[in-house]
């Protein structure tokens, strides 16, 4: 008679099947059939379909687009501080008035209020983005914690009374 399937078992399965494992590696290294590996995914809410190439190509399109938002992200930082530059260097400002529609320009020792106020608005706007890019990457520490409140569940797994692997069986 097979052994009854653990909380242990359902973690492996899970964790195994992250790495992308094919059904079958995974019932090898759990030591349990690929029916029972499938069944457990199954509840889990994992699939097999297409083996580990779909999950491959997924993750490696991830990383590709999350290296092009670091790129964009500094880029825009770039550009704000190339604005911000602007707001105190001389500036030509032009228009064109009069009965004649005439042309006229002129040179600043700095932009207008107005210009300044554009130009701010745009760093605003190019610093915004890139934090807004930079936190779409960011996983805000969830990883570690994760990390730590499996290593917690396991230890006080470990540590309870009467509750040792071979109690469980």
């Amino acid at each position: 008679m097979p052994e009854p399937v653990t909380q242990r078992d359902y973690q492996r399965v899970l964790e195994l099947h992250g790495q992308g494992l094919s059904r079958n590696e995974i019932a090898r290294r759990v030591g349990r059939s690929g029916s029972t590996v499938s069944r457990l995914a199954r509840e889990l809410g994992l699939s097999f379909e297409n083996g580990g190439k779909v999950r491959s190509a997924l993750k490696a399109a991830q990383a590709y687009n999350a290296a092009r938002r670091a790129e964009l992200a500094r880029t825009l930082l770039d550009d704000a501080l190339r604005l911000r530059r602007r707001l105190w260097e001389p500036s030509t400002v032009h228009a064109f008035g009069g009965r004649d529609n005439t042309f006229t320009e002129a040179r600043l020792d700095e932009p207008p209020y107005r210009d300044k106020r554009e130009i701010m608005a745009a760093v605003g706007i190019a610093v915004d983005k890139s934090l807004r890019l930079d936190e779409y990457d960011s996983d805000g520490g969830v990883e570690e914690a994760r990390s730590l409140l499996t290593a917690l569940a396991e230890g006080l797994r470990r540590a309870a009374p009467g509750d040792e692997p071979d109690a469980r069986r």
